[in-house]
């Protein structure tokens, strides 16, 4: 029997709540571990406790932006 590929926890950092959705929503999908936030705030919180190998993160929020975090 096969093992299933290992997958990767990506943290997804998007102000627009639909926009997140959907993406948390495909990468689920494919099998990931999603972590998501709505600001750079909630994203450095979760980036206290939790390592995801990989962060998506929205460049225009408000607030902190995308380069600042």
């Amino acid at each position: 029997m096969t093992e299933p590929a290992p997958t990767a926890t990506i943290l997804c950092v998007e102000d627009e709540r639909d926009l997140l959705e959907e993406l948390v929503e495909e990468l689920a999908g494919a099998g990931h571990r999603v972590l998501s936030a709505v600001n750079a705030d909630e994203a450095e919180a979760l980036l206290s406790r939790e390592r995801p190998d990989i962060v998506l993160c929205d460049v225009m929020m408000p607030g902190r932006n995308g380069f600042d975090l």
